[in-house]
């Protein structure tokens, strides 16, 4: 999970608690967003089978949020070719719980375990 921001802190109790359980899950915080570190996030991310890219806010483009944007050509560019998940998280203030992480690993799992198509980014808290 790549993540910026206070949820890391979410993110990464439940991270604590998947390794505990033997899962094996990650989460990176990104700390700043320019200039984009988009080699070094390449690199970090080469070896995943699938990663969730965080984002409170979504851009102008209708594919996203900037930072599943910019991660997602990063890894075009550096001819990594992995899934991602572009979830969007925390729109008109909702919460965002170590339980949203929980069914984030559980769906990217499912994907790369069972093949389970995910949509290439979702909405987390939304009332539908």
């Amino acid at each position: 999970m790549l993540i910026m921001g206070s949820a890391a802190g979410t993110a990464k109790q439940a991270v604590d608690d998947l390794r505990a359980e033997g899962k094996k899950v990650g989460v990176i915080k990104l700390r700043v967003f320019r200039p984009f570190p988009a080699d070094e996030l390449a690199d970090a991310l080469k070896n995943a089978k699938a990663v969730a890219i965080m984002d409170r806010t979504e851009s102008y483009n209708g594919n996203g949020g900037p930072l599943g944007s910019e991660v997602t050509a990063g890894l075009f560019r550096k001819k990594i070719m992995i899934d991602t998940v572009n979830y969007i998280y925390g729109l008109a203030g909702r919460d965002f719980t170590v339980q949203n992480v929980y069914d984030i690993f559980a769906e990217l799992e499912d994907h790369v375990e069972n093949g389970k198509e995910v949509e290439q980014f979702k909405y987390i808290g939304l009332r539908k």
